[in-house]
């Protein structure tokens, strides 16, 4: 489990530095964005209440978006709470649905 999660975090953070090469941000900025975008994934992946595989995750300027479906209210809250509680996020946007 705690190599899947290792795993997850590093292709999170390699994916967002490449989705952040297209952007006028600074660098800094750009690498905040991405570790809170992989620090969030991998703590949505280690809960037994969410699954990283449903939520998305995007950050700019320490504002995180999540968006996708997830099975419950609990998980949806879940999410929710994790990016909220993540070192340097600023605010949090919900695009998160219920099915």
């Amino acid at each position: 489990m705690r190599k899947t999660v290792t795993l997850m975090f590093t292709a999170f953070v390699v994916l967002g530095l490449m989705a952040a090469c297209g952007t006028n941000r600074p660098v800094e900025d750009q690498l905040d964005d991405a570790g809170l975008v992989a620090e969030i994934n991998a703590r949505l992946a280690a809960s037994p209440v969410t699954s990283a595989l449903n939520v998305n995750v995007d950050a700019i300027d320490g504002v995180v978006t999540l968006s996708g479906t997830v099975r419950s209210d609990e998980s949806r809250l879940e999410a929710e709470r994790i990016a909220r509680t993540t070192s340097g996020v600023t605010r949090v946007i919900s695009r998160i649905r219920v099915e």
